[in-house]
C-alpha cells in the first residue's frame, strides 16, 4: 500500500505518531548493483536521507512519549487518589459492622462498591504503563537466550525488590514479648539478610553483568532503536482502549464510594440534627467527630510522607544538573560505585572466615586464598577505574562557565518542582488546621464525658438569641452546629453558654423540668440536687 493509504488509515484509527511518521516523500528505488558501487550518489542520498529520517522520528517519538506520559500520569494520580478514598471507606468500623444483605439498601451499595473495585482491580493490572510497554518491545525483539537472560535477571531484581520491601514492613516484635518470639524474630532477619545477600552476589556477578550491558547496548543501534520506539508506541496506542475503561472504573469506583459513604454515615448526621440532645448524644456525637479528625490526621500525615518525596531540595537538583551535564555520568558513577562498596565488604567477610579456618584443610585454604587474591586485584582495579571516572566528571563540571550552567539547570529542575513543593506546604496547612480542630474535639469529648458522669439524666438545647430561661427552641441556627455549640457551652466558652439550655429528665425532677440557661447558678443548682439525692 502506498504510504498515503497507510497514513490516512492511521489517522482513521487515531494513532497520531504513525500518521506523522508516514508523512514524508517515499523513497526513490534504487537497483541493487548501485549499493555495491563505492560512492553511488544514489545510495549517499537514499543514507542520508534515512539518516534525517531516523532524527525526526526519534523527535516525533519523545514529543509522543512525552504527550503519553502526561496523560498517563494524570490518570494514575486519579486512580491512586479513588483507590485511597475507597480503601479509608473501607477500613472504617461503619462499613465493618454495616448490613451485607443485598436486600437492604447499605447492602446493595454494598455489592455495588465491591463489584466496582473488582472492575478496578481488573483494568489497573491490564494496563501498560511506558516502563512496561519498553519492555515488551525489547522482548518482542530479543532471541530465544536473549529473553531467557532478560527473564532471568527481572526476576532476580523483582525477587530481591520484594525481600527488601518485606524487611523495610516487618514490624519488630513488642518489649514485652516472649523471648521465643524474639528469636524467631531474629533468625527469620538473619534468613533474609541471607537472602538477599545471595541475590545481590548473582546479580553483581561480573559476566551477567556483561551480557546485560551488551544486551541494553544492542537496542542503541540507530536502526535497532527505530523499530524500537515503534513498537512501542504501538504497544502504547493498542492500550488505549484499556486506560479508557480504567478511567471509568476509576469514576465508578468513586461513585460507588461516595454513594455507600452518605447512606453509612447518614445515621451518624441525622443524630447530628436535633433540637434538643441528652448527655449521652452529645458524648457520642463528640466521640464520633474525635476519631474522624484522628482518621483524617493519620491520612494527611501518610499523603504529606509520600508527597515530600516527590519535592526536590537544592543539594538534589544539583546532583540531577551534575548527571544532565555529564549525560548520566555521575549517576551511573554512583551505581558502580555502590556496587564497588558491596563486593568490597563481601571480601573483607570473606577474608575474615579464611583467617578464622586457617587449620582447615590445607589444599581448600591455598585454593580459597588464591581465589581471594585474584578478588583483590578485581578490587583494586576497579578502585582505580572509578577513580579515574569520577576524576574525568569532576573535570567536565569545573571547566569554564560550567557552575554557571548548572545553576541553571538545577534552577530550573527546582522551578518545574515547584508545584510539588507547593502541593506539600498546602497539605502541611492543611495538617495544621485539622490538628487543632482535633484538639478542640479531645477537649469537647472529654467535657462530654465528664458531663455524662456527673449529669447523666441532662437534656439540651439551643436558644433562638440567648435570652433568658424560657426561650424556645434554636430554630435560627442551622442544625448541624447545633452540637457543636453545647459542646463549647460544656467547655465553658462564655460567648456561646448564653445561647444554650439544659433541664434534667425525669418524672422525679419535678423542680428542674422547665428550661434553664446554661449558667453557673444552674450548674451550682444541678450539683446542689444531685448530692441531696446522694445523701438520701
Amino acid at each position: 500500500r502506498s504510504l498515503k493509504a497507510q497514513r490516512q488509515e492511521a489517522i482513521m484509527r487515531g494513532d497520531t505518531f504513525l500518521a506523522k511518521l508516514l508523512d514524508r516523500i517515499p523513497e526513490k528505488h534504487i537497483r541493487p548493483q548501485a549499493f555495491i558501487q563505492p560512492g553511488n550518489p544514489e545510495v549517499e542520498a537514499l543514507r542520508l536521507s534515512r539518516k534525517r529520517k531516523q532524527e525526526i522520528q526519534e523527535l516525533l517519538f519523545q514529543a509522543d512519549q512525552e504527550e503519553k506520559g502526561k496523560r498517563e500520569r494524570a490518570l494514575m494520580k486519579k486512580v491512586s487518589e479513588v483507590a485511597r478514598d475507597a480503601t479509608a471507606l473501607m477500613d472504617t468500623q461503619e462499613f465493618e459492622e454495616s448490613e451485607v444483605d443485598s436486600s437492604t439498601l447499605i447492602g446493595e451499595l454494598r455489592q455495588n462498591l465491591t463489584d466496582a473495585v473488582t472492575e478496578f482491580n481488573k483494568w489497573e493490572g491490564i494496563v501498560v504503563s511506558k516502563d512496561k510497554a519498553e519492555r515488551m518491545a525489547k522482548m518482542e525483539m530479543m532471541t530465544e537466550d536473549e529473553r531467557e537472560l532478560w527473564t532471568h535477571y527481572t526476576d532476580l531484581s523483582e525477587q530481591e525488590r520484594q525481600w527488601k520491601s518485606f524487611m523495610r514492613t516487618l514490624p519488630e516484635p513488642k518489649e514485652d514479648a516472649p523471648e521465643s518470639v524474639r528469636q524467631d524474630f531474629r533468625q527469620l532477619v538473619l534468613a533474609v539478610e541471607e537472602k538477599l545477600t545471595a541475590l545481590d552476589a548473582e546479580l553483581s556477578d561480573d559476566v551477567l553483568q556483561d551480557r546485560m550491558i551488551k544486551l541494553e547496548r544492542s537496542f542503541d543501534h540507530p536502526e535497532k532503536k527505530a523499530i524500537l520506539q515503534r513498537k512501542i508506541s504501538k504497544i502504547l496506542f493498542d492500550d488505549k482502549h484499556a486506560k479508557e475503561r480504567l478511567d471509568r472504573a476509576s469514576d465508578n469506583l468513586a461513585s460507588a464510594t461516595k454513594s455507600l459513604r452518605q447512606v453509612l454515615f447518614k445515621e451518624t448526621l441525622q443524630a447530628e440534627r436535633k433540637d434538643s440532645y441528652t448527655a449521652r448524644e452529645l458524648y457520642d456525637i463528640a466521640r464520633r467527630r474525635y476519631y474522624g479528625l484522628k482518621n483524617e490526621v493519620q491520612l494527611l500525615q501518610r499523603r504529606i510522607e509520600a508527597e515530600e518525596k516527590k519535592v526536590i531540595s537544592m543539594e538534589r537538583a544539583r546532583k540531577m544538573a551534575q548527571d544532565v551535564m555529564t549525560k548520566r555520568g555521575f549517576r551511573e558513577y554512583r551505581k558502580a560505585l555502590r556496587d564497588y562498596q558491596k563486593r568490597e565488604a563481601y571480601y573483607k567477610a570473606d577474608l575474615d572466615r579464611l583467617v578464622q579456618d586457617e587449620g582447615g584443610n590445607p589444599a581448600d585454604f591455598e585454593k580459597r586464598r588464591t581465589e581471594l587474591a585474584e578478588t583483590r586485584k578485581r578490587l583494586d582495579a576497579k578502585a582505580e577505574t572509578l577513580a579515574q571516572t569520577l576524576a574525568g566528571l569532576e573535570r567536565i563540571i569545573s571547566a569554564p562557565n560550567a557552575s554557571t550552567k548548572l545553576d541553571g539547570i538545577a534552577a530550573g529542575i527546582i522551578q518545574k518542582n515547584r508545584p510539588q513543593a507547593e502541593r506539600v506546604l498546602k497539605l502541611r496547612k492543611e495538617l495544621v488546621r485539622v490538628k487543632g480542630n482535633l484538639r478542640h474535639a479531645q477537649n469537647q469529648m472529654n467535657a462530654a464525658r465528664e458531663n455524662l458522669e456527673t449529669y447523666p439524666n441532662a437534656s439540651y438545647r439551643v436558644t433562638k438569641g440567648g435570652g433568658g430561661g424560657g426561650g424556645g427552641s434554636g430554630n435560627s441556627v442551622p442544625d448541624y452546629k447545633k452540637g457543636n455549640i453545647i459542646l463549647d457551652a460544656l467547655l465553658g466558652k462564655e460567648e456561646v453558654i448564653p445561647h444554650v439550655q439544659v433541664r434534667l429528665g425525669g418524672g422525679s425532677d419535678d423542680g428542674m423540668k422547665d428550661w434553664m440557661l446554661l449558667d453557673e447558678g444552674t450548674k451550682e443548682a444541678i450539683r446542689k440536687k444531685k448530692m441531696w439525692r446522694e445523701q438520701i
